[in-house]
């Protein structure tokens, strides 16, 4: 309304991706990763809670958080009290984390809020079962709204604990479900994006 319809807008996707990667199976053990700062953002908090329900019944299962910040010792103690250490490893900043993606056999993205959500295009691109909260913005999109993924709403431990539950007892179904996000990835290729960017500057010059 404000600057009137003659004007078209045009959504572009970060150039992340160097490329789409390809995998043999490769055998996953009973991990869930999360990655991601350590701030109020990124909600470990609820994730945590989901975890600690998830595994009374999946007792096999653990949890690695990479990342690191200012909630680390607020994180330590949370999950002292609910005597989860031995479950549960906030594994601290971490520079190459494709041995964790590899690994692990689900991803959870529990974040108030994101720019995008890059981890969450990097576990699709891994083959990672996501969960992701339902926040602005990015996640939607990038699992293609619920297609590729689950959605669960901000904050709904409750919800994400009964999501991780879904996706082991579910696994080759949500397996589809990753390889149709990872079809989708193209849209965030360093390739593609750039060249994205130049042809819209190249017309709006002209």
């Amino acid at each position: 309304r404000i600057i009137g319809n003659k004007v078209k807008v045009k959504t572009i996707y970060n150039p992340y991706l160097t490329k789409i990667l390809k995998f043999k199976k490769n055998k996953k053990k009973e991990i869930i990763l999360a990655v991601g700062r350590l701030t109020e953002q990124k909600d470990f908090f609820t994730l945590i809670k989901a975890f600690s329900i998830f595994i009374k019944k999946n007792k096999n299962y653990c949890l690695n958080i990479l990342g690191d910040g200012p909630y680390k010792k607020t994180l330590t103690n949370y999950i002292k009290e609910l005597k989860l250490e031995k479950k549960i490893t906030l594994r601290g900043w971490v520079q190459n984390t494709k041995k964790y993606f590899l690994k692990s056999k689900i991803f959870v993205l529990s974040s108030k809020y994101e720019g995008l959500g890059n981890v969450l295009i990097d576990a699709i691109n891994y083959n990672l079962p996501c969960i992701s909260t339902n926040c602005r913005s990015g996640p939607s999109e990038i699992l293609v709204s619920s297609k590729g993924g689950e959605l669960v709403n901000v904050g709904d431990f409750k919800k994400l604990s009964d999501k991780l539950i879904f996706i082991h007892t579910n696994y080759n179904s949500s397996l589809k479900k990753t390889k149709f996000a990872k079809k989708k990835l193209n849209r965030f290729l360093i390739s593609k994006g750039c060249q994205e960017h130049l042809n819209y500057f190249n017309r709006c010059m002209r």
